[in-house]
């Protein structure tokens, strides 16, 4: 998967962005990912965004538990059609939810690389269902 997550590069980027359709499609990218709040990644991603001229958002597609739903992208409005708007106009703000905290979110991470590595995986079958450990081939659906 991590092969994939970094395969659009700044230079793709930039040359998709030469494209009058496809530039009126890609009008933000995320500079802000909660998932890693102390990675230079968000660093990055925020410099290609000024130096392209997108609309900066933020997400929390996260690999820690705690930190899913703390990323957001905040604008003027409540609906799709506001969100869009506001996206055209890069009246967007990438704001995280949570405090930097590196003495919960490293051993939490180092956690559930242990896990992966003995092919387990905390898995729960519905939002606000307590977590249950479960190998990770039944969590990826493949049994």
């Amino acid at each position: 998967m991590a092969a994939y997550a970094h395969s659009l590069t700044d230079k793709h980027i930039e040359q998709i962005l030469i494209d009058p359709d496809l530039r009126s499609v890609m009008v933000g990218i995320e500079t802000l990912n909660s998932g890693l709040p102390y990675q230079s990644s968000n660093l990055l991603a925020a410099q290609l965004c000024q130096r392209v001229g997108l609309t900066p958002t933020g997400s929390s597609d996260s690999h820690v538990s705690w930190t899913i739903g703390n990323g957001v992208t905040q604008f003027p409005g409540a609906t799709v059609d506001d969100l869009r708007k506001a996206l055209v106009e890069q009246t967007t703000a990438a704001v995280s939810q949570i405090k930097k905290n590196p003495v919960k979110y490293w051993p939490s991470f180092a956690y559930h690389v242990c896990l992966r590595q003995m092919g387990l995986a905390l898995w729960s079958p519905a939002p606000g269902a307590s977590y249950k450990l479960r190998p990770l081939a039944r969590v990826n659906g493949l049994n």
